[in-house]
């Protein structure tokens, strides 16, 4: 599949194909949490965008699965991973737009686990095969 995704400014031939992933998201914050928005994007397009909202997600509760699209193969464009939350003490976390962290062709893409993180406000992306990947969170 040939496919032009992304935010370039110079079009190229890639040689693409795009899988389905699915996400375990665990709350290891400490508190619970009121809500948890997840986005992804393909390239960091909002035309290529999954997003899915949680409510009420314990301390230690996993949620999900969180279904994204992915894309491999010569030319793809970076995942690009967004979270947004809101604790039981009413205190809103983020981290920047711009966090990318891919899964691989090597990596089983539905077996993907987010884990978020309170000591030090972040989250990581596991995946099965490729280095994970680690991302602050910022209080808003």
């Amino acid at each position: 599949m040939n496919a032009n995704i992304g935010n370039v400014s110079e079009e190229k031939e890639r040689n693409t194909e795009m899988r389905n992933g699915e996400a375990k998201i665990i709350n290891r914050f400490g508190f619970k949490l009121l809500s948890l928005y997840i986005r992804h994007r393909i390239g960091n397009d909002p035309n290529y965008e999954q997003s899915a909202m949680f409510y009420n997600v314990e301390d230690g509760q996993v949620v999900g699965p969180f279904e994204f699209v992915y894309e491999i193969g010569d030319g793809s464009w970076y995942d690009y991973w967004y979270i947004k939350i809101v604790t039981s003490e009413s205190t809103t976390y983020k981290n920047k737009e711009d966090f990318h962290c891919s899964v691989r062709a090597s990596d089983d893409g539905k077996k993907v686990t987010i884990i978020i993180y309170g000591d030090k406000p972040h989250f990581t992306v596991e995946k099965t095969d490729s280095e994970s990947c680690s991302c602050n969170l910022n209080k808003v």
